[in-house]
């Protein structure tokens, strides 16, 4: 099977799908009341969490190794956390809930960074290990990642 490393919004993506699996996997009982209710929840919850387990373990197969590594290690200390995106009136606290930006935002931001890439002075090694692509890696984006491996904020004028 080919692989072809993650790009941020795919390795997103995979964590949603993820904590869908863990909740049919662990919580089954949280719905068991109200599955009563619906005539072949229970063999369709069973059935999804099959189907989910199956696509996970498939697409994990298309991750590159060294890059399995470390989505499997994030996975571990990964929390996905579900509630309002802005918090209003006297409730709001940031610290709490983060900051929320849109990807257009996101995406903004990278654009102006590709000055400061593109003049990147490091040698592949270099911009493997650079502080700032790490940074750039940890905000969730739609980069696309480059074919040689190389950090693909950088671009050979």
């Amino acid at each position: 099977m080919e692989t072809k490393r993650l790009t941020a919004s795919e390795r997103e993506s995979l964590v949603r799908l993820n904590v869908a699996l863990e909740i049919l996997t662990n919580e089954p009982a949280g719905l068991a009341a109200r599955s009563a209710l619906i005539p072949g929840a229970k063999r369709d919850l069973a059935m999804m969490k099959a189907k989910i387990g199956k696509l996970m373990g498939e697409y994990v197969l298309t991750i590159p190794p060294e890059q399995y590594k470390t989505y499997i290690n994030a996975l571990k200390m990964a929390t996905y956390a579900i509630g309002v995106k802005r918090p209003g009136g006297q409730q709001r606290n940031d610290k709490d809930y983060g900051l929320w930006l849109p990807n257009e935002v996101i995406n903004g931001l990278l654009e102006g960074c590709h000055d400061h890439c593109m003049m990147c002075s490091l040698d592949r090694d270099g911009r493997n290990r650079c502080p700032f692509r790490k940074t750039l890696d940890a905000i969730p984006n739609d980069v696309e990642l480059r074919e040689d491996g190389d950090c693909p904020y950088y671009t050979v004028i």
